[in-house]
């Protein structure tokens, strides 16, 4: 047996949903970009060390060869926490920060005209 799952109810998922808001707001958007990406590093590392571990698990789940999940689907993912964890610092200095619909571009006016 690989693993046990619990069935979930509707109430379940209205309480997992107001969690995963409530975290949002209070942890993880208040939290400095750079510390943001600390945490999704730490994913990436966590999963190159247990590679072999996901690797086995993903070829027992899916059924498919071993070698695909070690050498193509595990490290994607490892790389896929690493490219965002880069980003995570430095998509404010591009101007997509808190509120990108106020910061990314400068407003537009016409010709001729002032503000």
């Amino acid at each position: 047996m690989l693993s046990e799952i619990a069935v979930g109810t509707d109430a379940d998922v209205d309480r997992a949903v107001r969690a995963a808001r409530r975290a949002f707001t209070r942890v993880w958007g208040p939290m400095r970009p750079a510390d943001r990406g600390k945490y999704l590093f730490r994913i990436a590392r966590l999963l190159q060390e247990r590679a072999r571990e996901f690797a086995v698990l993903e070829t027992l789940d899916n059924g498919k060869p071993i070698t695909e999940s070690r050498d193509v689907d595990v490290p994607l993912a490892a790389a896929h926490f690493f490219y965002h964890a880069g980003w995570a610092d430095k998509l404010d200095h591009v101007g997509l920060g808190a509120a990108p619909a106020r910061t990314a571009w400068p407003a537009r006016s016409s010709r001729g005209t002032s503000r």
